[in-house]
């Protein structure tokens, strides 16, 4: 069963800077593009909860996270697709996926949602796409110019 989306919760503290919130998923993007498994680990907090795709059982912790990582980190190119939004200790982002190897080059769009703790550190990470989009009937590339949108 899926668990609960924490999404509304009310988190206790200070949330990270909206600065801060981009830097860590712009860091994600291009640590697994370039195939760093270790410097995504260092995004998230220790025990958390990773669901990719939604509606799959959340990968706890960062040995399941690492598990899910190994294969495909450095066999894509993941960009964000226009702005990263910023609510206290949530984000949520378009992302789009070059994937490159594993055979003809295709595409798949993701809109990834994300909960951070007063630490900065990634606690829940969603993951939503499905079979609509994987592969992408979209095949431009690439979605903006630079990890920053710029």
């Amino acid at each position: 069963m899926l668990e609960n989306l924490v999404f509304g919760s009310p988190i206790e503290g200070t949330p990270p800077s909206p600065d801060h919130v981009r830097s860590v998923l712009n860091e994600y993007c291009k640590c697994l593009s370039e195939g760093d498994v270790d410097g995504i680990l260092n995004l998230f907090n220790p025990e958390a909860r990773f669901f990719d795709p939604v509606g799959e059982p959340p990968r706890i912790g960062h040995d399941q996270i690492r598990e899910f990582f190994e294969p495909s980190a450095g066999q894509l190119v993941l960009c964000p697709e226009g702005a990263i939004r910023v609510a206290g200790f949530y984000a949520a982002v378009g992302m789009r996926a070059r994937v490159h190897g594993y055979g003809p080059e295709f595409f798949v769009d993701t809109l990834d949602a994300v909960v951070f703790n007063e630490a900065g550190k990634m606690t829940h990470f969603y993951a939503f796409w499905g079979s609509s989009n994987n592969p992408s009937p979209d095949t431009n590339w690439p979605p903006h110019k630079g990890w920053d949108n710029s």
